[in-house]
Parts: C-alpha cells; sequence; structure tokens
C-alpha cells in the first residue's frame, strides 16, 4: 500500500524506457532493492526522512520531501477537479494545475500515448496555468503579509509555509480553498507582470512585487477581491489601478537600505516590512476597500 521509490527512480525510468519504447525484453534483469515497511501511522513523519537521508549524495530540495504529505495530495486532487470559469471572449474552460512532485506536468503529458491526447491534455491544462509547491507557499506568504519571508527565496519560504501553516492547518484543503490559491496566484503573477511593464529592467522585481500585494492586503477587502478575480480569471481593474500607484513608493522603501546596505539583505528583514506598513497612499478605489 503506497508503495514509494526513495532512491532507485533513474534505474526505474530507464527500465520503463527499454521495455516501452525499444521492447527490450528485462526477463534476465535483476535489480538488488531494500524494502523499508512503515507502519501507517509514522509514515508522514518517516516516509521524507527516509527520503531526506537516503539521498544525501545528491541535490534535493528540500520542498521535494513533502511531496507525499496528505495536505499536498488533497490540493492537488482539488486541482484536478476543479474547473475554471471561462475569461470573458472565450468559451473554454480550463483547469489549474498543481504540481506536487518536480516534473509531474511534463510526465503526466507523456503518458498520454497518441499527439491528439497530448493536445487535449494541453488545451485543459494550459501550462502558463502550472504551478508549483514553491509558488504556493510564495503566494500564500504574501497575502499572510509576510514579504520578508518570501524575499528568503523559495526553499525556505517553503519551510516557514510548512511550519507556520501547513502543519497546523485544520482538516484538508477543499475546493474553496483551492480556488483562493489559484486567485492569489493570479494576482501575484499579473501584479509582477504589470511592475516589471512598468519599470523595465529595474531590478527587485521579486521583492517589489510581493511587498506591494502585501501592503495592499492592509487596506483591501481581500474576500471580495479573491472571488472577483477568480471569477473574471484576471487581475481586476481596480488592483492593478493600484499597483500602478503603490508599487513605486514600495520601491523607494526597498532601495533606501539603512546605513547604504545590501537591499536584498534589507528585504529579508521585518523592519523592512514594517516600513513599508507605514507607508500611507491615497489611491484605493471603494469598491474593493476593506472600510
Amino acid at each position: 500500500d503506497d508503495l514509494q521509490i526513495v532512491n532507485g527512480g533513474q534505474t526505474t525510468a530507464s527500465l520503463h524506457h527499454a521495455a516501452k519504447r525499444n521492447q527490450a525484453d528485462l526477463s534476465r534483469v535483476w535489480v538488488t532493492a531494500k524494502i523499508t515497511v512503515v507502519r501507517v501511522e509514522l509514515l508522514d513523519e518517516l516516509g521524507p526522512n527516509i527520503s531526506r537521508y537516503a539521498n544525501s549524495q545528491n541535490t534535493i530540495k528540500e520542498a521535494d520531501f513533502e511531496a507525499n504529505s496528505p495536505f499536498h495530495v488533497e490540493l492537488e486532487r482539488a486541482s484536478r477537479r476543479v474547473w475554471a470559469p471561462a475569461p470573458e471572449g472565450s468559451t473554454r474552460q480550463t483547469r489549474w494545475y498543481y504540481e506536487r512532485a518536480r516534473g509531474q506536468y511534463d510526465v503526466d503529458k507523456s503518458r498520454r500515448p497518441t499527439a491528439a491526447q497530448k493536445r487535449a491534455f494541453a488545451a485543459e491544462y494550459p501550462k502558463q496555468q502550472r504551478f508549483t509547491k514553491t509558488d504556493a507557499a510564495k503566494y500564500e506568504m504574501t497575502f499572510r503579509q509576510e514579504p520578508h519571508v518570501v524575499s528568503l527565496g523559495a526553499q525556505k519560504c517553503f519551510q516557514r509555509w510548512t511550519a507556520d501553516v501547513v502543519s497546523r492547518f485544520e482538516g484538508f484543503p477543499d475546493d474553496e480553498y483551492f480556488r483562493g490559491l489559484v486567485a492569489k496566484r493570479i494576482l501575484f503573477e499579473g501584479t509582477r507582470n504589470e511592475i516589471n511593464r512598468l519599470n523595465r529592467r529595474a531590478g527587485y522585481l521579486a521583492n517589489v512585487t510581493t511587498y506591494t500585494l502585501a501592503r495592499l492586503v492592509e487596506d483591501i477587502d481581500l474576500e471580495k477581491v479573491l472571488t472577483l478575480t477568480w471569477r473574471q480569471q484576471r487581475v481586476p481593474d481596480e488592483v492593478l489601478d493600484a499597483v500602478r500607484e503603490l508599487s513605486g513608493p514600495v520601491r523607494g522603501v526597498l532601495l533606501d537600505a539603512p546605513g547604504a546596505g545590501n537591499v536584498t539583505e534589507w528585504c529579508k528583514k521585518e523592519d523592512c516590512w514594517k516600513r513599508v506598513l507605514d507607508l500611507e497612499w491615497r489611491g484605493l478605489s471603494p469598491t474593493i476597500a476593506r472600510y
């Protein structure tokens, strides 16, 4: 039950390739294996540790060890059953693909035996609508107003999200949670594109994006904005207007590191977030304002 390959994926893939692609005879091939039987109640704790220490000689990202946790399994299931509304001007509905394991999207697509089936998969799950565990952590921590944690980098942000949010999550992520997460993804990436358009090659794009959105959360009716974003499948115009006005002052705070210090390191400090939080601005549309 729940058999997992801890160390031997390359061997398994090579044998599969030889048998399926080259029609090789594997009847005389033997592979040495060590099988570890884990009690069900220890699986969530012991499974990732077996993976972690059995792969100590290879570069394995910390987020990879959480791929089989119940939270991420349920989030993947939600992504496979929830249809997104068709965008304005289109009648085609699509789904957002949550990539629980690295490379899962490409593997999933390659399993379709014919070109027509591969095209159908790509139409149902457009590649630009794929996002990963570390992406999810970035979006969630931004909207939890912790942009200084996002600025620590993908793996450290994921670790904080896992420890502070996922490990304390009651129950499992459902369809409503998934819709909200996708809306945050749309808002984050749309805001990033708009800031990039306003400041071509200006630098610190990721930091300005997470800080701008985290500051916006202070003033907007977040549930209303998330609902509107999901329904439209794009960033609401009122949010884009606010981003255009707020991102400049936010950038100014990030670039003004104390003592002419390193901007990247300054962005990782909670004091930087407190400085951005103190910004006063007047540009929010009443339709999305919190009060």
